[in-house]
């Protein structure tokens, strides 16, 4: 999902942020200092677990119907499914604040 020279803008829930902080510090850690990657934190209800974003790629990590974590994973690379998820992807960075540290 992240080629050389591509910057990474993914949004995921305070949960996720979490399980980063716990089992994953080290290799977030390392991501955040990239100026590609840049990680938000989305305050509300997302009702998807991440949505991941560059100018090639979406990425949703989806959640089952009864809101527990899914494995599954879409990945769109259509122009058409690139816009509207450029849309989804401003319309929940509005709420976002930017995660700098783990």
């Amino acid at each position: 999902m992240n080629q050389k020279g591509v910057s990474l803008y993914t949004i995921t829930t305070p949960e996720v942020i979490e399980t980063m902080r716990i089992y994953h510090a080290d290799i977030f850690g390392e991501l955040l200092k990239s100026e590609s990657f840049h990680l938000y934190v989305y305050p509300g209800e997302m009702g998807i677990q991440v949505v991941a974003f560059n100018d090639h790629r979406l990425l949703l990590r989806l959640l089952t119907n009864d809101k527990h974590v899914d494995i599954n994973h879409m990945l769109c690379s259509n122009p058409y499914a690139l816009q509207w998820g450029k849309e989804l992807f401003d319309h929940y960075m509005k709420g976002s604040q930017p995660v700098n540290e783990l």
